[in-house]
């Protein structure tokens, strides 16, 4: 059996209970792997050497809680649960929601949420919350932010839920144990039904621990990683993250178009649908459509770190060729300076006045550890933008 290190006995003796349910239902946790619990932050660490990638976690389909199946309540900072009477929650689903609830109010999560969650410490802000809902091109469910309890539950709950397809029908389940493992975008995503190493239907995660000098395991909540659609979603300010997803933005061609760039997080281009000589470009394809004939539309553009500094030209080339098929290469190198010059200046431009409108918010409005977080991220993201022109050829 794994090892459990807690400052607390309770949380101690929970997540013993926790493990116990998950193994004696056909879950598997890694003798290797440690569960710790240190002033409420919970973690996965690992014994397993830096090139081990098994299975360290699996949750069967049958202790994964159903968010739908439960009436959930805030008292003060305490979740409270109750399996709904027309819901299908199993026993040990029902357990592993109350386990999973008394952990969450020992380490205090709600009062951390309403410390972090954009959507909340911004409430008394909504220019700057607009603002990070525009460059997100995203949108809360209600675009009134409130801070109610049942806003709060569902913020709480969107930034752990996971899509679970059950039948064909995708079911918000929240992750037992797995719950505990935090971010790295170069650490695996999660593995579901078919993909785990079981066989059997439940969500698992494999070994990665991508910090040198760190024994913390960790899992790729997102396929997004860049530093504004985490902190929208998640509420923390990745440090590790190491290119840039642009905002939503217009560019404009002379004389032949323009190009309509989303944010989207969308599943990747099939390689086979990219042209042979591009494949080697597959982790930045964006999916590509025509809105009109002058117009193209794409579900996103990365400005890429040192390693791959000329994807973005070079998918800008093909956009634009798709737009001038019979453009020459002189005035193709033209325009896709053009095209990477709108697409930096938009991307710079927005970043400095998400600045500008945190400094002119009164420091009643917005807590100071938001205030720094947001300017944190801007920094971030105008780094990102100064390397990239600094090192891309000219």
């Amino acid at each position: 059996m794994s090892a459990i290190r807690a400052d607390d006995h309770e949380i101690t003796l929970l997540l013993d209970r926790l493990v116990r349910l998950v193994t004696d239902h056909g879950g598997f946790v890694h003798p290797e792997i440690e569960i710790v619990s240190a002033q409420g932050e919970l973690s996965i660490h690992s014994r397993l050497g830096v090139d081990n990638h098994d299975e360290i976690i699996f949750v069967p389909e049958v202790c994964l809680p159903g968010l739908d199946d439960f009436s959930i309540k805030l008292d003060g900072d305490s979740l409270v649960a109750r399996p709904r009477s027309a819901g299908k929650a199993g026993a040990a689903q029902i357990e592993a929601m109350d386990l999973m609830l008394d952990l969450y109010n020992l380490s205090a999560k709600i009062h951390a949420h309403r410390q972090t969650s954009p959507g909340l410490t911004l409430i008394n802000a909504p220019n700057v919350m607009s603002h990070l809902y525009t460059g997100g091109q995203c949108r809360p469910d209600n675009d009134q932010i409130s801070d109610s309890d049942e806003d709060i539950i569902d913020s709480f709950f969107g930034s752990r839920r996971f899509s679970y397809m059950d039948n064909g029908v995708a079911k918000k389940v929240i992750m037992p144990i797995i719950d505990f493992l935090n971010h790295h975008y170069r650490s695996s995503g999660y593995c579901r039904d078919e993909q785990t190493a079981s066989g059997r239907n439940g969500i698992s995660v494999l070994h990665s621990r991508p910090l040198a000098g760190s024994s913390e395991c960790f899992v790729r909540y997102s396929t997004d990683s860049d530093v504004l659609g985490l902190y929208i979603k998640y509420g923390f300010v990745d440090v590790n993250a190491i290119f840039l997803r642009s905002i939503p933005v217009y560019i404009d061609l002379y004389g032949v178009g323009r190009i309509k760039v989303n944010r989207f997080v969308l599943p990747m281009v099939p390689a086979d649908k990219i042209p042979v000589e591009a494949r080697d470009l597959h982790a930045y394809f964006p999916h590509i459509g025509r809105l009109d004939a002058t117009t193209l539309e794409v579900s996103h553009l990365i400005i890429p770190p040192a390693q791959d500094q000329l994807s973005l030209r070079r998918i800008l080339a093909m956009l634009i060729r798709v737009l001038s098929p019979a453009i020459d290469d002189n005035s193709l190198m033209v325009l896709v300076r053009q095209a990477e010059s709108q697409l930096l200046m938009k991307n710079r431009n927005y970043y400095v006045e998400l600045g500008q409108l945190v400094s002119l918010e009164p420091e009643t409005v917005i807590q100071s550890s938001t205030v720094a977080a947001l300017h944190q991220l801007s920094q971030m993201q105008m780094d990102k933008l100064s390397r990239y022109q600094e090192q891309c050829p000219a």
